[in-house]
């Protein structure tokens, strides 16, 4: 075994430690651990942004709008990120341990590699509500080991996940951990735009 290999199961083995009791029983668990391993022993999960400007626009968005972002130096997944347009040019983002859920400018966005904006088959007023709800939820902790259903604390792809859920619309099943890429192929929503780094 090389030396990523062994760095790959050090850092799935503490991991494992760490995980809430019964997540370990779980293979989505056990497959992202092993992704998200893989991907520090090739120094592919630095978090490191492009750098570039993807040139994401406001004109396109309505308040309401969920944005995944992608990042060539993320954990997991082609979607790495995923938060929700609130209007005004500001988006209510699940960020981390520090920040914790907050608002945060569309130009925070613009370093990511893609973005790609979605928009809920519901009406105009549904999507506005939506946004009203994530904005009520600045200030909740971040906490990536969360439940879904507990409301004390967010991460990214759970915050998206249980505002929709809320309003009576599943965008995938419920696992002890919903990622970005569980998010996106959901049929409750279409795709309204696109942006990515020039090449």
């Amino acid at each position: 075994m090389d030396a990523a290999g062994l760095l790959a199961g050090a850092v799935c083995f503490t991991a494992l430690a760490v995980c809430p009791d019964g997540w370990t029983a779980h293979a989505h668990t056990l497959s992202l651990l092993h992704h998200m391993s893989r991907e520090m022993a090739h120094g592919r999960f630095t978090g490191v942004l492009s750098g570039g400007d993807n040139g994401i626009s406001e004109a396109a968005l309505e308040p309401g709008d969920v944005l995944f972002c992608h990042n060539p130096g993320g954990a997991y997944g082609y979607w790495t990120h995923v938060v929700i347009y609130a209007g005004g040019g500001q988006c209510v983002d699940a960020f981390d341990f520090v920040h914790g859920t907050v608002l945060r400018p569309l130009a925070s966005y613009r370093p990511y590699h893609a973005v790609a904006a979605f928009r809920a088959r519901q009406s105009p007023e549904w999507r506005r509500q939506l946004a009203q709800a994530a904005l009520a939820e600045a200030g909740r902790p971040y906490d990536p080991f969360g439940a879904l259903t507990d409301r004390r604390s967010e991460y990214c792809s759970k915050l998206v996940w249980r505002l929709f859920h809320d309003r009576g619309v599943q965008l995938c099943p419920a696992s002890p951990w919903v990622l970005p890429d569980d998010l996106v192929a959901s049929p409750a929503w279409t795709n309204v735009g696109t942006w990515r780094v020039p090449s």
